[in-house]
């Protein structure tokens, strides 16, 4: 099996064209990163770095947006119906013309989803149950900055395994060498949030996210 540090090497093409808008940033902060934490190999910075600036996009967020979601649910269901609408009205000729025009995995998931069209009513009833049972489970998102409490957790994780003092804190002392690693970090991937209200939405919400 081959290492996903090497693949994550910067001449792979794929990798340039994945992350090429952060590649700056993540070369910087490596170079930062190795010359901050002696215990961090050389040759593991860069892949360190990238997982901190793209930890936001490499987490599932268990929260929801109560009644939001809710209006969504129902906006959702609208356009279902509509689509209903229309694919009653089509000819023969145009419902073949449709199923030829996707590949032969879609054109099943297409026909299911047909089939699901016949019984809005009790699909929209089933996904507010679920949804009800999911709601209780998670939390409404609020004014949570999820982005920056994803930083704040991929940068402690780090912390906690290259630093010489390696314990992250329970409180955050704005000019504490961990604070000012979080402003670096945050710098870094670009994430508008002040250290100390990062640190606060970490530390509030830690137990909702998903490594």
């Amino acid at each position: 099996m081959s290492d996903p540090k090497s693949e994550l090497s910067g001449s792979n093409d794929w990798y340039n064209i994945l992350f090429e808008p952060s590649l700056g940033r993540v070369d910087t902060l490596a170079a930062t990163l190795q010359k901050s934490f002696p215990k961090l190999p050389a040759a593991d910075a860069r892949f360190e770095a990238l997982l901190l600036v793209e930890a936001p996009s490499q987490k599932i967020y268990p929260f929801h947006s109560g009644k939001k979601d809710l209006a969504e649910i129902d906006k959702f269901f609208d356009a279902l119906s509509n689509a209903q609408k229309i694919l009653k009205g089509l000819s023969p000729w145009a419902s073949e013309a449709f199923l030829k025009s996707v590949t032969s995995t879609d054109q099943d998931r297409g026909l299911e989803l047909l089939g699901h069209l016949v019984s809005l009513s009790r699909m929209k009833t089933a996904t507010l149950n679920h949804y009800q049972t999911l709601h209780a489970q998670g939390k409404v998102q609020g004014k949570i900055n999820l982005d920056a409490a994803i930083i704040v957790q991929a940068a402690a994780r780090f912390w906690s395994k290259y630093s010489e003092k390696p314990k992250v804190p329970k409180s955050l002392n704005p000019e504490s060498p961990f604070a000012d690693f979080l402003r670096v970090v945050l710098d870094a991937a670009q994430v508008g949030a002040e250290v100390r209200s990062a640190f606060k939405s970490w530390r509030d919400n830690a137990k909702y996210i998903i490594d």
